[in-house]
């Protein structure tokens, strides 16, 4: 697995380090989609111990609506193995192709750039839920969030289009 470390977000060009840090502080506008979508996460990730959200809706910078952690086999040991930063979105407004890839305008950058430039050790996920204010018609999809993923996005621009797959 490829991360980004500290040595290379140093050297990273001071306009690139500008970009990436004008995207810490913005917040959402679709406040209400993202808090229903939150609670459905909360909902679905229910799993007898196999995973321990700490999630919060109404988030403010870096936009990180918490963590997870990964509790592979609860009965024979409850010690975490992996912790995930997660960003929920929620949302009506999307594309989906014949192929049932789905486009989602990620409308701030804060989060990947909240990766780039703090996470270290722990992984992020975008978690983008369709749906989200409709009862039993939810539909969720979730990018990790890679160096690969970090480096295709433009931080120079406002938005980036993110395609989520089966």
């Amino acid at each position: 697995m490829i991360r980004f470390h500290a040595k290379e977000v140093k050297n990273m060009t001071v306009s690139t380090m500008e970009q990436i840090e004008r995207h810490l502080k913005t917040h959402s506008k679709r406040s209400v989609e993202d808090c229903s979508a939150v609670d459905t996460i909360k909902y679905v990730f229910k799993s007898n111990g196999k995973i321990n959200t700490d999630f919060s809706s109404n988030d403010k910078w870096p936009n990180a609506d918490g963590r997870f952690e990964l509790v592979p086999d609860p009965d024979v040991c409850r010690q975490p193995t992996q912790n995930f930063f997660v960003q929920i979105k929620g949302t009506t407004v999307y594309r989906e192709s014949e192929n049932g890839e789905i486009k989602y305008q990620l409308q701030s950058l804060a989060f990947p750039a909240y990766i780039v430039k703090e996470v270290t050790l722990d992984p992020g996920l975008i978690i983008l839920v369709l749906n989200p204010c409709e009862r039993h018609k939810e539909r969720i999809f979730w990018k990790y969030v890679s160096p690969e993923f970090l480096a295709s996005i433009d931080f120079a621009k406002d938005s980036s289009t993110i395609t989520f797959t089966k």
